[in-house]
């Protein structure tokens, strides 16, 4: 009975947390009840929240996780280390060849989600956690996608370069999520019609992100080529803008079928 009750007030906590979108708060709760309650497995912790409290306790720590940001990024980026996020060196104006120029890099721990890695969430909570997440990254994707056919009317280079370096950054969170998400869906587990639309779903996802992808680099392209012709040769802001140019040249041509 005193275990009954443990969980009903974890699923209680859990549920309160997710209400009010504190997602990171939500899980950090959960370990620290899992600890205490059976610290040999929590995916045992999270299987009893979902059977004992309630559908929806599961759907609540399912959401958490899903939702749960990385604890070393923010969204899937973390800055340079050699060169702190300034893409270039105060001392020499050289750019930094180690981010490309870029000042951050995708983050080594999420992979560049900017969430919790699917292989950190508890077993018996993993297929739901990746449904939700993919529906969230659907969400994200649809206004990615009205966002680029909005850029792309008014064309490059007369466009502002962060806005489509913006959103390019987004599609290629978006493909971190899809790949850290495509295995779960490639198990089959947690089957049914449901499982199917998620199917269904991430490859539509899939096939409008690479769309975006190469839409966003031709835009970007354009750009950079335009800004290295305005330097003097040789100069290390023209080689910058030249190492752009060479860095999204071939993420910019249609893909071969």
């Amino acid at each position: 009975m005193a275990a009954r009750t443990s969980i009903s007030d974890g699923a209680s906590v859990i549920r309160a947390c997710v209400a009010r979108r504190e997602y990171a708060e939500a899980v950090r709760r959960f370990e620290i009840f899992a600890r205490a309650l059976r610290p040999r497995d929590r995916s045992d912790v999270a299987a009893d929240l979902a059977q004992h409290g309630g559908m929806e306790a599961g759907q609540a720590l399912a959401k958490a996780f899903a939702r749960a940001p990385c604890y070393l990024c923010k969204e899937g980026r973390m800055t340079c280390d050699v060169c702190g996020g300034a893409s270039t060196f105060a001392a020499n104006g050289r750019f930094c060849e180690t981010c490309n120029g870029a000042g951050h890099s995708p983050c080594l721990f999420c992979g560049g989600s900017g969430f919790l890695p699917m292989e950190n969430i508890p077993r018996s909570i993993v297929p739901p956690a990746a449904r939700m997440r993919l529906e969230w990254t659907a969400r994200l994707l649809r206004q990615v996608v009205r966002d680029v056919s909005a850029l792309s009317r008014e064309g490059a280079p007369s466009s502002p370069l962060r806005d489509w370096i913006r959103l390019f950054h987004a599609t290629e969170r978006i493909q971190s999520i899809l790949e850290d998400t495509g295995p779960v869906l490639a198990t089959r587990e947690g089957g049914g019609e449901e499982h199917a639309r998620s199917v269904t779903l991430a490859d539509e996802c899939n096939r409008l992100t690479r769309k975006c992808r190469r839409v966003l680099a031709a835009g970007i392209l354009k750009v950079c080529r335009a800004k290295a012709k305005t330097e003097e040769p040789g100069s290390q802001r023209r080689i910058m803008w030249e190492r752009q140019s060479d860095f999204y040249e071939p993420l910019a041509r249609p893909a071969v079928s």
